[in-house]
C-alpha cells in the first residue's frame, strides 16, 4: 500500500532532477567563458571584403540585348467546337420538404 503512494513522488523527484540537470547543461553551453571579453568591447571591426588600396573599382557597363525580330504572321486562332445545339439536361429533384411556418 505504501509503494502505491511513493511512486508518484519518485516520478516527480526524477522529473525535477532531469529538468535541473538539463538547465545546468544548457547554461554551461551558453555561458561563454572561452570568449575574450576585451575583444568584444574594444570595438574592433572585422573587414569581410578586402580591397587593396592601389586597386581601382570599376563598374560594369550594361549592354542591352537586341530585341528578337517580330513574327512574320501570327498563328491562326484555334477553331472552337460549339455545343449550342445540345440542350442542357435539367435535374429534377423529388425531395419531400416539411412545411415550416416562421413568424415574420
Amino acid at each position: 500500500m505504501m509503494a502505491i503512494h511513493l511512486r508518484p513522488v519518485l516520478f516527480l523527484l526524477g522529473g525535477v532532477f532531469v529538468a535541473f540537470t538539463l538547465f545546468f547543461v544548457m547554461h554551461q553551453l551558453i555561458r561563454g567563458d572561452g570568449i575574450k571579453q576585451a575583444a568584444l568591447t574594444s570595438g574592433e571591426i572585422v573587414g569581410l571584403i578586402r580591397v587593396k588600396q592601389n586597386e581601382q573599382v570599376r563598374a560594369k557597363q550594361r549592354v542591352r540585348p537586341m530585341k528578337p525580330p517580330p513574327p512574320k504572321q501570327p498563328p491562326p486562332p484555334p477553331k472552337s467546337v460549339s455545343r449550342s445545339k445540345q440542350q442542357p439536361v435539367k435535374a429534377v429533384l423529388d425531395i419531400a420538404l416539411p412545411d415550416i411556418d416562421l413568424p415574420a
